[in-house]
């Protein structure tokens, strides 16, 4: 009997994390929208692709420099805390690996530097001139370290103040930023704009660190895992599907930016960041779920499946409502980046409809993940990477920004629904299930 109950009030607490953390994901999505929206309303189509491109790239390089390290530490960390294990020896062995990621990127940052000065003469100066996105290569070391953090309290169930630090209070220091240049009349570059986030990014890491001061119980007692080749495993192939993963997310744009227009970077920096919206509304039901896949994969598939039916249920229903919108108000929602946007609604269509299908059917890629057949998951990445790859060089000559958004979204929607099979052949586990 207790035991039902507990089920029952687990099943409702699963829930209510799971709507709050959607509820998060709509703030965050409205706050990147608008402070896209702004930037682009206020730079030409070409800058704006510019900031695109300085973005995706910090994204990328964090996720080279990190090491698979967040999902490792998201993944075991979760584990121990279910098991009420000592978390110490696990965070030892990451903040070691994170010195050494500092110290590697403190050798090839002045190198990098280096060879353009001598080769290229070119002075520091220019070479961050040359582009916006050479700033972003000394905030490394922090944005790994922010991500480390809050992969530390999603794992100890405290993924809504990891959610809200990094997608609402960064995202809205930064939109209030951008109104106060407005209204002053300052006008500003992209560099000046990558500088800007840079500061408030590191205001979020700031907030993260600050609350081991406030909740130090989460360093837990209790047996001490020695698993230290396990995690060193884990993390070698939660970094190669990271970055996998990342590259297939910034390929589009980085091919566009050398094979294609500067305006046509513009225009799928802005499909971007608009049919981001799938993947912020689906990510908490990831976040939510991924705590308990480690822990009950092996142990109570039934359990598992239930919260992923849970899960996928109230993600179909959240996320039908901006695929439908996005449908009825494309031109609007184009035009509102930049008028000259506004022709591409076909592209947005399209982009919608592949973000749609492929959010939904994103749990069955988490399950992978944090399962003892995550390699598979890495073969899925290398094998989309390559079709991607070859696609885009045939692709974007022929058809520019259209053969990059055709090309992402049909080989994304496809290795999501091969996962999905693959995961329901080895678990029994039905992850496209809605009602």
């Amino acid at each position: 009997m207790d035991s039902g109950v507990r089920t029952i009030e687990g099943s409702r607490q699963f829930v209510r994390d799971l709507l709050f953390l959607s509820s998060i994901g709509v703030l965050s999505y409205i706050l990147a929208f608008y402070v896209s929206s702004y930037i682009a309303h206020h730079t030409s189509p070409e800058a704006f692709g510019d900031y695109q491109v300085t973005m995706t790239v910090l994204s990328f390089l964090a996720v080279l420099a990190l090491f698979g390290d967040s999902s490792t530490l998201l993944q075991y960390g979760s584990k121990y805390r279910t098991l009420k294990r000592n978390i110490t020896p696990l965070l030892t062995w990451i903040r070691n690996r994170y010195i050494f990621s500092v110290i590697l990127v403190s050798i090839v940052l002045p190198l990098y530097f280096f060879l353009h000065q001598h080769f290229l003469d070119r002075e520091l100066a220019e070479v961050v001139d040359h582009h916006p996105s050479n700033i972003v290569l000394f905030y490394i070391p922090v944005a790994v370290l922010s991500l480390l953090l809050s992969a530390y309290w999603t794992a100890h169930n405290k993924s809504v103040f990891a959610t809200t630090v990094a997608k609402i209070i960064v995202p809205a220091l930064f939109l209030v930023f951008l109104v106060y240049l407005d209204f002053s009349a300052i006008e500003f570059t992209v560099s000046h704009l990558v500088v800007s986030y840079l500061v408030f990014q590191v205001v979020g890491c700031l907030i993260l660190f600050a609350m081991f001061f406030y909740k130090k119980e989460y360093t837990e007692t209790g047996d001490t895992p020695d698993e230290v080749g396990e995690w060193k495993s884990t993390s070698r192939i939660n970094w190669l599907i990271s970055v996998m993963y990342q590259l297939s997310a910034s390929l589009g744009l980085f091919f566009l930016e050398w094979l294609g227009s500067e305006k046509e970077v513009g225009v799928y920096g802005a499909l971007v960041v608009i049919t981001s919206i799938f993947y912020i509304l689906s990510g908490p039901a990831v976040k939510n779920l991924s705590p308990h896949i480690s822990s009950l994969i092996d142990t109570d598939n039934q359990m598992l499946e239930k919260k992923v039916f849970l899960s996928n249920k109230i993600m179909f229903f959240i996320l039908v409502v901006p695929f439908l919108a996005l449908m009825i108000f494309s031109h609007k929602v184009l035009s509102h980046f930049h008028i000259d946007f506004a022709s591409y609604h076909f592209l947005l269509w399209l982009s919608a409809t592949g973000s749609f299908i492929a959010a939904n059917t994103g749990l069955g890629v988490a399950i992978l993940s944090f399962s003892s057949k995550s390699k598979e998951l890495f073969w899925a990445q290398l094998a989309r990477q390559v079709i991607l790859v070859a696609l885009l060089f045939i692709l974007i000559p022929l058809y520019g920004v259209y053969g990059v958004v055709a090309a992402n979204v049909s080989t994304l929607v496809l290795m999501n629904i091969g996962i999905a099979i693959r995961v329901y052949q080895v678990w029994g586990i039905n992850t496209a299930r809605f009602f």
